[in-house]
């Protein structure tokens, strides 16, 4: 090749490389962003996590929950902007991150950055599926990307951090199933202590980053009390030992928690139990009312039923915990932020009850 065309294909080069490197994105993702409508003064929030928190129509992820209903599926974050603009910022619904291995070249650089890209609101990292180590110590390393961000921002201080993560570790119906009949022994021992630290030291990065900022450190669920076909749950043996491990884990995240004002412990499952029960003191109520519809506590697609057909919680559900999380908010950080109406959650899922 003669010099002239080595010239001219590295001037390429560092073209197409200037051209993703020092653009926010890439011209198409930066053009896809759906502008922000929350309020100046509304709270900024964030989110790190998992499928619990990833947009429902993430079609980047090949994301459509809810199937034929999924026009009125949505998770929680997705409530929360819709309803509450003028309280809360999410940030803008788009096109955000990229390749990891772009993501870290942007980084040593100094430049914006974030992994990988998907399709959701601007504040939100969670990715389905990730589990405790994904924080920091593992891809995609979210809270890294967050830790970046909120450093010496002042646009973030009094902001939130919700991170609700762990079911992938130790919530699913398999982990579950290893340990009915042992109960908080063996191996789980160590992976929710591992969890744990996992989750301590990125509250901890957060806050060294940032010390105006408000976490939240959300607790597991209690899946048992889902009215579900799985043998286990009609064992009340069984489902001790298995509460004693979602137990001792939101024990170890309140301790936590207690270290710093600025943390919070959120109590997931709270707001479940006052509506259906809980196995540990009897059966689960099949259905229950929210305003004049009835809710059905089993699986399925139609938003009438309070968890998907994938085991991913359902519109009603997401709305009930959303107010659940509010309240603990509010108590513990006196943020004043307004609670849903019943009928504002049964209005995101009208269209589809006929």
């Amino acid at each position: 090749m003669s010099l002239r065309g080595a010239l001219l294909l590295s001037a390429a080069g560092v073209a197409v490389l200037s051209f993703w490197l020092f653009s926010p994105e890439s011209r198409r993702l930066l053009n896809s962003a759906r502008p922000a409508t929350a309020a100046p003064q509304a709270l900024k929030v964030a989110v790190l996590g998992d499928s619990d928190s990833h947009f429902y129509g993430d079609y980047v992820d090949g994301k459509r929950r809810g199937n034929d209903y999924h026009a009125y599926t949505f998770v929680w974050t997705d409530i929360w902007a819709r309803l509450r603009p003028g309280e809360v910022d999410l940030g803008a619904l788009g096109h955000w991150g990229s390749d990891y291995r772009l993501a870290r070249v942007r980084r040593f650089l100094g430049l914006s950055s974030r992994a990988p890209h998907k399709y959701d609101y601007e504040n939100s990292y969670a990715v389905s599926g990730l589990k405790c180590r994904s924080l920091l110590q593992s891809w995609p390393y979210q809270a890294r990307w967050l830790v970046d961000r909120v450093r010496a921002n002042t646009s973030w201080n009094e902001g939130l951090v919700v991170i609700r993560i762990g079911v992938n570790d130790i919530g699913q119906l398999e982990h579950q199933r290893d340990y009915a009949e042992t109960g908080y022994d063996g191996r789980i021992v160590e992976t929710v202590e591992n969890c744990i630290a996992q989750i301590k030291e990125a509250a901890s990065s957060l806050l060294s980053a940032n010390p105006g900022l408000r976490i939240a450190l959300v607790g597991l669920a209690r899946d048992y009390n889902l009215t579900m076909d799985e043998p286990a749950w009609s064992n009340k043996e069984w489902l001790k030992n298995i509460d004693s491990v979602l137990t001792e884990y939101d024990r170890q995240l309140k301790d936590v928690a207690s270290e710093n004002p600025r943390i919070a412990f959120i109590n997931d499952f709270g707001w479940h139990v006052d509506r259906v029960g809980s196995r540990l003191d009897g059966e689960p109520a099949s259905y229950f009312a929210v305003g004049n519809v009835k809710i059905s506590n089993t699986l399925g697609d139609h938003p009438s039923n309070l968890v998907l057909a994938d085991y991913h919680a359902g519109t009603i559900y997401h709305g009930l915990w959303l107010n659940h999380l509010i309240a603990q908010l509010n108590v513990h950080f006196d943020l004043g932020l307004g609670q849903l109406a019943d009928s504002e959650i049964i209005q995101l899922i009208e269209g589809a009850l006929g």
